[in-house]
């Protein structure tokens, strides 16, 4: 039934309060049809209209009784347009009207992200008319349970509705459920009259008004056929061809050479003066310290040669203040724990001649195995005092004041660390990658390679091994990387815009955020989550990259490990079809996650000329050992690179880089120096 409503006389009834004030009563309650709340119901859209300009408005769509969702879309912005509905409240049968005064957390902006305060309204794109559809809300405004009494102005807006002839009226049409819906929305300048819609005249605009009085029916979600077109987008988007892997890896192979030949390049090739490989039959006891971006860990270390060892280590939680304080509190810390370990388990004193090595896995330059000045802080951490300052000397100055009687012999990266300890294993390895929260990689290269490192009577072919920091990768021409918009929102949004363009493409800290911006994209197309608040998903990085994993390796039918991790972290209900077109999604970001990684493997076999006879690659990291399928997925692309000889490329997990590694580096020192091979480096 069509309802013909005069806003101007509701607006002259919004000036003067009436005296009386009626109950209302829910019609579910009382199963009446005639009382004022079933005209509440049937037209509650009056209620709204006094609160907001009514120029501003075009189409209102109201989703449910129990669950009320409007939606707005903008025709022009009046001089009312920043006192904007933010929620209706329903309790006990009274509804009223709430406005944002500065908070419009949940409101939605089509082509504009997610405004946090009205200032925000004001870049409102000119472009949104009477042509926007309902994929293009402005506004998704949520009913909350509220408690407590009505107090003026709604009282009196709700008051001058009941009592206004109008309100009489009631509706006995009603629309069809949104969920029910076929096909995409239409714009509102072609959307036909609708069973239990209103065409009401609002100072000379047209206003559309949908009421819909199924109080039992559910939510409105996405539609399959809706999902499969978004789903095929996105395949397209996120795909990366064999052809676009092979240009990848011709980039990124001129991309390393040249950070061999010349110093200061976006992706350093950083020498360590780690020479050559060990020999597996390394012996004795060794100590390393591990500096990591959560705990402090000291390691006893007893290799025995033939590739075995045996390792003791005690882990130290370092606290946020120990990260942002001074820097020589911080290495006095890491000096009083590793006396504390060595009380502990030597308590008749420091075996004579024992080696320390360092593991600092932050960016340094070295110019010798004992020496490394911090470029600059990383994983949290900025303590004061540190940054282009000899890292070695400020922990050596801390062991001496603790009275400890070791120095450091090696500072290393971890990533060099797990190159040196799996060969230890394996002779096989030839690179060591790390695919974690970060990503990195480093391999054994000869000195007529690098030619940028001058070191007089060295051989050409002596070799050393080479930390390549290649998460920097076409970060700044951006010429190789198939770089999304979600990409590049990660990006300049990032603590570091324009740096670590590749890490931010593949490394477990930004997957998650990958899925996160396109659920958020489809939340404001009017895709997904109609009728519920999205507030929760839309903080970055909420979303881990660890829900990702856990979606993948869901075998139920219903998708039990989504459903809840949808609805416990985020209060979001989904359908069977959601939780389906999430865990395909998950998959095509894993997917681009191995295989560009596995482009950075293969630019180093290509420079090192190993692709026919191939050889393994020991990978560290969460993102590798936790994520379902990534090492098969990684294979795969190697042979799309490489063909059939790809498949002499074998990815195994890591040993402990940081730790074994870090000893084994200490123990090739201290054979080197007592031999006098390059004793001074």
């Amino acid at each position: 039934m069509h309802l013909q409503t005069s806003f101007a006389s509701l607006s002259s009834c919004w000036a003067s309060p009436l005296k009386s004030s009626p109950t209302l009563s829910h019609p579910r309650a009382n199963g009446s049809s005639n009382c004022p709340w079933s005209a509440l119901a049937a037209h509650p859209l009056a209620v709204i209209e006094l609160l907001v300009n009514p120029l501003a408005l075009n189409r209102v769509f109201l989703a449910s009784k129990e669950k009320m969702e409007v939606f707005f879309t903008f025709v022009e912005r009046g001089p009312d347009v920043a006192q904007f509905v933010q929620t209706l409240s329903l309790q006990g049968g009274e509804m009223y009207v709430e406005t944002s005064s500065g908070n419009a957390r949940t409101a939605r902006l089509a082509g504009c992200r997610r405004p946090t305060t009205t200032s925000d309204i004001d870049r409102i794109p000119a472009a949104v008319s009477r042509s926007a559809t309902i994929s293009d809300l402005l506004f998704v405004s949520r009913i909350a349970t509220m408690t407590g009494a009505l107090k003026d102005p709604k009282e009196s807006a709700k008051q001058a509705f009941t009592s206004h002839p109008a309100s009489a009226m009631s509706s006995t049409d009603a629309m069809p459920s949104p969920s029910s819906a076929s096909g995409r929305r239409r714009s509102s300048n072609s959307l036909p009259a609708r069973r239990g819609s209103a065409s009401a005249g609002a100072f000379g605009a047209s206003t559309a008004i949908h009421t819909r009085t199924h109080a039992d029916t559910e939510l409105p979600h996405a539609q399959p056929k809706e999902l499969d077109e978004h789903l095929a987008n996105y395949e397209k988007i996120l795909s990366v061809s064999p052809q676009r892997l092979r240009m990848i890896v011709a980039g990124f192979e001129e991309t390393l050479e040249k950070g061999l030949s010349e110093p200061g390049q976006v992706v350093p090739m950083l020498p360590t003066y780690v020479f050559g490989y060990p020999t597996g039959n390394e012996t004795g006891d060794y100590l390393a310290l591990d500096l990591g971006g959560t705990n402090l860990r000291v390691c006893h270390v007893q290799l025995q040669g033939k590739g075995k060892f045996e390792i003791t280590q005690t882990k130290y939680r370092l606290t946020e203040e120990q990260k942002q304080d001074d820097g020589t509190k911080l290495f006095d810390f890491c000096a009083e724990c590793l006396m504390i370990f060595l009380k502990d388990h030597f308590p008749e004193g420091t075996p004579e001649g024992m080696a320390l090595g360092f593991t600092f896995s932050y960016p340094t330059l070295q110019e010798r195995i004992n020496q490394g000045v911090l470029v600059r802080w990383t994983k949290g951490f900025g303590a004061p005092g540190v940054e282009n300052e000899d890292v070695t000397k400020i922990f050596n100055d801390s062991l001496k004041r603790a009275g400890c009687p070791l120095t450091v012999a090696a500072i290393i990266n971890d990533t060099t660390g797990t190159l040196i300890a799996s060969r230890y294993t394996n002779p096989r390895t030839r690179i060591g990658l790390i695919l974690g929260t970060g990503t990195n990689a480093a391999y054994m290269d000869t000195l007529d390679n690098i030619t940028k490192l001058n070191i007089p009577g060295a051989e050409p072919k002596t070799q050393m091994a080479i930390n390549c920091e290649y998460g920097a990768f076409d970060s700044f021409d951006h010429k190789y990387l198939p770089r999304t918009k979600y990409d590049e929102v990660i990006d300049l949004t990032s603590n570091k815009p324009h740096e670590q363009a590749y890490e931010k493409m593949i490394a477990g800290l930004y997957l998650g955020e990958v899925f996160r911006l396109i659920i958020c994209e489809l939340i404001d197309e009017g895709v997904l989550f109609l009728g519920q608040e999205t507030y929760k998903i839309e903080k970055p990085f909420a979303f881990q990259t660890a829900f990702l994993s856990m979606m993948e390796s869901d075998v139920t039918d219903e998708q039990l490990m989504s459903a809840g991790l949808f609805l416990h972290f985020f209060d979001l209900t989904t359908t069977n079809e959601e939780r389906a077109f999430f865990k395909k999604l998950a998959y095509l970001i894993g997917l681009r996650a191995a295989r560009l990684s596995a482009c950075g493997i293969a630019a180093i076999c290509q420079h090192l000329g190993i692709v026919d006879e191939g050889c393994d690659v020991a990978v560290d990291g969460s993102l590798y050992e936790k994520y379902p399928g990534y090492a098969s997925k990684l294979h795969k692309a190697l042979e799309d690179i490489f063909g059939d000889k790809g498949r002499l490329i074998r990815s195994s997990h890591a040993e402990d880089g940081s730790g074994v590694g870090c000893a084994i580096i200490a123990a090739m020192t201290k054979e080197r120096k007592e031999r006098g091979f390059f004793a001074d480096l």
